[in-house]
């Protein structure tokens, strides 16, 4: 069974990052929250997506 862990408004973690989300891979904090999720529930770096919340609301 395939698994993903998807984080969401890592933005908030990381300053740089709200600043400029083209750098989100290339952040210390960022990687650190990823490779400790990843460790809590078990699974490979990649499975573990960090995402930026790009809408407040749903469109109708």
């Amino acid at each position: 069974i395939p698994q993903v862990v998807i984080l969401t408004k890592v933005d908030n973690v990381c300053p740089l990052v709200m600043k400029d989300l083209s750098v989100i891979f290339y952040s210390t904090d960022i990687s650190s929250l990823v490779e400790e999720t990843a460790v809590k529930f078990g699974l490979p770096r990649r499975n573990v997506l960090p995402l930026k919340k790009l809408r407040k609301g749903i469109c109708p």
